[in-house]
């Protein structure tokens, strides 16, 4: 155990409790809502790092040295600091912890994945239109219009039951219009793509595909939050 974390008793292995879905889950870049921190990893092709995050947890010199080095800088230090973080957080989701995760995929894609009781209720993706100067060709992810992104999500959830637009004034008030679009009537999933602007790319699609029961209990905390001017 390090820090009060343990990984026993979790087997790599599907949640044979799971209740069925009333429809078959969506796959998005090899992960679907729903799934757990086992598949998850096995989705990664790492179905090996439950076993070796709770080996290397448990061994009582990678605390002695964690301790060691907390204030180190070097580069070798700073791997292994990386290393036991994100065995940590991967500890976190497996209890059920609210934990997030960045999967690195082999085309770049930016990618954010939310896990809420051992089950992964949100995935948060970018696609820039244009290369960013700041970036290294090829480093962030496949250039993507909005049309091309919604074409994509069309093919995976149907038709969008709205799609529109929004407008955004900058500080000098020039009004831009950005389109949106979003899928809300299916019983398993939202859907919301976006595109807006950012330092480095002129035109940015933002995806979030979010898990229906989680996504009542976000708008219902919001409905629930009180006024802040009152």
């Amino acid at each position: 155990m390090f820090l009060g974390i343990t990984l026993a008793g979790h087997a790599v292995s599907q949640d044979k409790s799971a209740p069925a879905k009333a429809v078959p889950p969506v796959e998005i870049k090899g992960h679907h809502i729903g799934e757990t921190v086992q598949e998850f990893t096995i989705a990664n092709g790492t179905p090996e790092q439950l076993q070796q995050c709770g080996d290397f947890l448990g061994d009582s010199s990678t605390q002695k040295h964690y301790a060691k080095i907390k204030s180190s800088t070097s580069e070798s230090d700073l791997k292994f600091k990386w290393r036991v973080d994100e065995c940590i957080k991967l500890a976190d989701a497996l209890s059920g912890e609210p934990t997030d995760f960045s999967p690195k995929f082999a085309d770049h894609t930016q990618a954010r994945m939310k896990f809420v009781g051992n089950k992964l209720v949100a995935i948060y993706l970018s696609f820039p239109e244009t290369q960013p100067a700041v970036v290294p060709a090829g480093n962030f992810g496949p250039l993507l219009s909005f049309d091309e992104v919604l074409r994509d999500l069309t093919a995976k959830f149907g038709p969008p039951d709205t799609l529109g637009q929004r407008q955004m004034q900058n500080g000098f008030g020039a009004v831009f219009t950005f389109p949106v679009a979003s899928w809300t009537t299916r019983p398993d999933v939202r859907v919301y793509a976006t595109e807006d602007q950012s330092e480095a790319v002129t035109h940015l699609t933002s995806v979030e595909i979010q898990d229906r029961a989680y996504g009542d209990t976000i708008l219902q905390e919001q409905k629930d939050r009180p006024n802040a001017l009152q």
